[in-house]
C-alpha cells in the first residue's frame, strides 16, 4: 500500500450507503442508511487477500453507494490508519462480470494508494 517498503496490518471496512433500510448496524447518514461490516484482519502483509463474503440487504440498487475503505490495524491503539478508499455505485459492481479492480485512494489529496478488487452479485 502506498509503495511504502514497511508492513501493514491491513483490513477493510465495506459500508454500504442505500436510500433504504437495511438489517445490520443501521445509522442515518443524510436521508441514507448506512450500513458497515469488516474483514478480518490479515497481519503483516501489504497484500492482503482476504474472500470474505458479506451480505447487505439492499432496498434500491440503483440508489446505493459501497465504499471500500482499507486501514492499517493498530490493534492497542484508537485510531487505525486509513491506507486508501474507494466509493463506487453498487450498480457498477453488480453490472460487471467477474471481478472489479479499484484504484485506491487516499482521503486528502487523491493520491493512488494501492488496488483492490472486488468480486458482487444479487443473492
Amino acid at each position: 500500500f502506498g509503495g511504502s517498503t514497511r508492513t501493514s496490518d491491513p483490513y477493510c471496512a465495506v459500508t454500504l450507503l442505500d436510500a433504504g433500510r437495511d438489517i445490520h448496524d443501521t445509522q442515518k447518514q443524510g436521508q441514507h442508511k448506512k450500513s458497515t461490516l469488516r474483514t478480518k484482519t490479515v497481519p503483516k502483509n501489504v497484500n492482503p487477500i482476504w474472500r470474505q463474503q458479506f451480505m447487505f440487504e439492499v432496498h434500491d440498487v440503483s440508489m446505493a453507494q459501497v465504499c471500500f475503505e482499507v486501514f492499517d490495524d493498530d490493534f492497542n491503539l484508537k485510531n487505525d490508519e486509513l491506507l486508501g478508499r474507494v466509493s463506487v455505485p453498487l450498480a457498477q459492481l453488480l453490472n460487471s462480470e467477474g471481478f472489479v479492480d479499484l484504484a485506491l485512494e487516499d482521503g486528502s489529496n487523491a493520491l493512488q494508494r494501492g488496488r483492490i478488487k472486488i468480486h458482487a452479485h444479487l443473492g
